[in-house]
């Protein structure tokens, strides 16, 4: 049987300024270009991963996002200096049914409490290590952290109008 799968890298080689869009009818992912940002309401509806805009700085996680969004999944594609504002992280660890985050790289910016070690790709700027999402057809997905090699599975999430599978 054919499997039919999107893979989205973020970080090494992987451009995530530009990154591709794309999934399946049970499987949402919003990745925002540098310079777009998400409206307070959502014309989206929900998403199962959400990449974090311009690099996790300040400006790019508001809460009323969160909200119209409601990601399962966040990825903070930061730099150890770049982006990764306190407030973002602040705004993940408040966010309506996120159920995992993962930054890029650990943050040294002043005021900035990191995800656990676990859920960054680098400790520092002297690896390149990536996060992957690996989104199958029936919606179900899951983030993988090149540097740990740990994967976590994510269920499809039953979307308006779907009635779950025997």
């Amino acid at each position: 049987m054919l499997e039919h799968r999107l893979d989205v890298a973020i970080g090494a080689g992987a451009d995530g300024d530009r990154a591709a869009t794309g999934g399946f009818d049970a499987f949402g992912a919003v990745l925002f270009r540098e310079a777009e940002q998400a409206q307070t309401r959502s014309l989206i509806g929900s998403v199962d991963v959400y990449l974090v805009p311009h690099h996790g700085a300040a400006d790019a996680t508001y809460p009323a996002t969160f909200a119209a969004l409601r990601p399962r999944v966040a990825i903070v594609n930061n730099g150890a200096e770049k982006g990764g504002a306190p407030e973002t992280f602040d705004n993940l660890r408040r966010a309506p049914g996120l159920e995992g985050a993962w930054q890029l790289h650990t943050s040294i910016n002043t005021g900035v409490v990191n995800l656990p070690e676990s859920q960054s790709a680098n400790l520092d700027e002297t690896t390149a290590h990536w996060i992957k999402v690996s989104a199958n057809q029936d919606g179900s997905f899951t983030v993988t952290n090149d540097r740990t090699g740990v994967t976590k599975p994510f269920a499809a999430r039953l979307r308006a109008g779907q009635w779950p599978s025997r």
